[in-house]
């Protein structure tokens, strides 16, 4: 792999690395089974307000190269269809197989969509060459303190090899905004290496600014353009999208008394982890609706096939006629005489089918519905209550009708209501079946053991009838077997469902109320907020920070939060900005795969400045059910 492939991938993997709070060592392996890609979608999607549902990836365990390829594809099409990312150019198999710089095009471009809505710049029409212009004015204005050399680029001029001093850069910004965080006189020029570990560890452990640059990227003679910009960014919106930039400080001070401030934080935290597993509730319940009705239609069809097939073949009459014993010595003509073995034969593979339809529902898709998902439901939906129950937010949550726990108990009762009349007709076939004389094969068998041996010359009829009785004598062991089944009121597949579900529930002890309830004081906090109607995402966050105590505000899940709040907007942005293509592993260019993406990048860094939020609305949906 070439240099800045290598330096591209390990700042990539370090900014997923920082997405999903999971250690990113391998990028290329870790998204090919599709389930860090899972995530990371998920935290873009909250974090922009992009969409309210949540993915889930379809084998949770892949093992297999085909469910890897699933899970991706799915990434892919909820990209496509859900967030409007062009993915057309990239494949689950270039993803699964390796291919690195469809890989670096792919997190390039969801890099994009996510830093385009979350960062706020004061133009709304920059081109690639004006953001970056933004981001050197940006430095170079802050830089200008220290009479530092006037940045034009983001290579050469952060390249140790060519004596410049990156590290000297972010010791202004540290300089200017947090004054006594560092001193910037302590950087001597001959540690320029030492200078920059110690400064990355500054960002990282003092203001969570994520290390997606290491001091190697820049003792290069050119280092590579996109992993700077990457790590700048980091830096830019840390100072620009907070007035006030905190740093995280050790406490090991004694408990005080909670103050409104801080009971304000809380609730707006256990807000915050209500609408996340409301979303996830949602995302669940749909999900079973859409199998109970799969389930439904399957099962509907399989009582269809039966009914066609007791319409269609008398085999009660036509198994007593065929498995009679044969009394003539002319065993020709007695057999001329019998049914049509070949209508036998198609008979019994329609009622194989039929058998095995219900036997797949009854052992594998009824277990999973009734002792794993809905047990799951229902403590999902005791966990959003027991959430509101915290934010004192007394109304609960109240799910559509569609999609509440009633509703699907409801559907759950028809589903079983059909399984017991499908199941009550199935045996009663099945036991009409087994008591024909096909009970008597082993007599009849044994009388063709005895009389065989008696003729000089076996006929084709003969030797048709006994192939014939064999496969007569399979079908009824599998008549006894499913019949045995069928009688069974629980199976052990019910067993390993309800095992399952009770190692994975975690339900909540139900919280007392609080005494002072934080939502009153959050409504007043609300109804106190001028133009609450029609707020942009810098108000909201500038309301946040009023209303929470000091250094605490980027302990908030402030997307997660904005996700739920009723929204307008006011331009309509044209799906053709998200259009990517991708280069392959053929191309040389070291910057084919950006190339595209830069010029996209047009005004995506605008942040939501075409949104406006509604508070107003957020507490009254809060008040009515919970319906964000």
């Amino acid at each position: 792999m070439s240099s800045w492939a290598s330096a591209q991938e390990r700042t990539m993997a370090r900014w997923l690395s920082s997405k999903i709070n999971t250690p990113i060592v391998d990028l290329v392996s870790a998204v090919g089974d599709g389930l860090v890609l899972v995530q990371l979608i998920n935290c873009i999607s909250a974090e922009t307000g992009a969409s309210s549902y949540i993915l889930s990836p379809v084998h949770p365990r892949p093992t297999f190269r085909i469910h890897k390829l699933e899970n991706v594809a799915d990434v892919l099409q909820f990209c496509r269809l859900e967030l409007k990312i062009n993915t057309c150019n990239i494949s689950a198999e270039n993803i699964v197989d390796g291919d690195v710089k469809l890989i670096l095009g792919m997190i390039w471009t969801l890099f994009v969509f996510a830093t385009s809505q979350s960062m706020s710049m004061k133009n709304e029409t920059s081109s690639v060459a004006e953001i970056k212009a933004i981001l050197l004015k940006w430095l170079n204005n802050v830089c200008r303190r220290r009479a530092l050399p006037v940045l034009s680029n983001f290579n050469s001029d952060w390249s140790f090899q060519r004596m410049r001093r990156p590290d000297l850069v972010f010791a202004c910004i540290l300089d200017t905004f947090l004054p006594g965080l560092v001193t910037y006189n302590d950087f001597p020029n001959g540690k320029m290496l030492a200078n920059m570990e110690l400064l990355c560890n500054v960002a990282e452990t003092k203001l969570g600014i994520a290390p997606l640059a290491v001091p190697e990227d820049f003792n290069m003679l050119v280092p590579d353009e996109k992993c700077i910009i990457f790590y700048v960014l980091q830096w830019y919106l840390f100072f620009e999208s907070a007035d006030d930039a905190t740093v995280v400080q050790d406490s090991d001070n004694d408990a005080v008394p909670a103050s409104p401030k801080d009971s304000i934080l809380s609730f707006l935290s256990s807000l915050i982890s209500a609408v996340k597993l409301r979303n996830r509730y949602e995302t669940m319940s749909l999900r079973l609706v859409n199998h109970i009705n799969n389930a439904r239609s399957s099962l509907s069809r399989t009582e269809a096939s039966l009914e066609r097939c007791i319409a269609s073949y008398n085999m009660s009459c036509e198994l007593n006629q065929y498995c009679a014993e044969l009394s003539t010595s002319d065993w020709e003509n007695e057999l001329a005489g019998r049914g049509n073995s070949v209508h036998i034969m198609n008979a019994i593979s329609s009622i194989r089918n039929i058998m095995s339809q219900y036997e797949h529902f009854r052992l594998q898709v009824k277990p999973v519905l009734f002792h794993q998902d809905l047990p799951e439901l229902k403590a999902l939906f005791k966990s959003v209550q027991a959430e509101l129950k915290k934010c004192g937010i007394s109304s609960g949550y109240l799910p559509s009708k569609q999609l509440s726990l009633f509703s699907i108990c409801d559907r759950l009762a028809l589903l079983d209501q059909l399984d017991r009349q499908v199941g009550e007709k199935l045996q009663a076939y099945v036991e009409e079946l087994r008591w024909t004389k096909l009970q008597k094969l082993g007599s009849l068998v044994s009388m063709l053991h005895s009389t065989l041996h008696q003729q000089k010359s076996i006929s084709e009829p003969l030797k048709a009838f006994v192939d014939s009785i064999d496969m007569l004598s399979s079908f009824k062991c599998e008549l006894d077997v499913f019949g045995e089944r069928i009688r069974q009121k629980h199976t052990t597949a019910e067993l390993r469902a309800i095992i399952g579900s009770a190692e994975s529930l975690d339900v909540p002890d139900t919280p007392v109320t609080p005494e002072q309830s934080a939502f009153e004081m959050f409504k007043a906090l609300v109804a106190a907020e001028q133009n609450q109607r029609n707020l942009s995402g810098s108000d909201i966050r500038d309301f946040l920070k009023r209303i929470v105590p000091v250094g605490k505000f980027s302990s908030l899940d402030v997307s997660s939060l904005l996700q739920a709040i009723p929204t307008r907007r006011l331009l309509v942005r044209s799906e053709s900005d998200n259009l990517m293509s991708y280069a392959s592993d053929d191309s040389e260019d070291s910057g084919s795969v950006f190339e595209e993406a830069q010029r996209q990048l047009e005004h995506k860094l605008l942040g939501n400045y075409n949104i406006l939020y509604d508070l107003d609305a957020f507490v009254t949906r809060m008040e009515n059910g919970f319906k964000l």
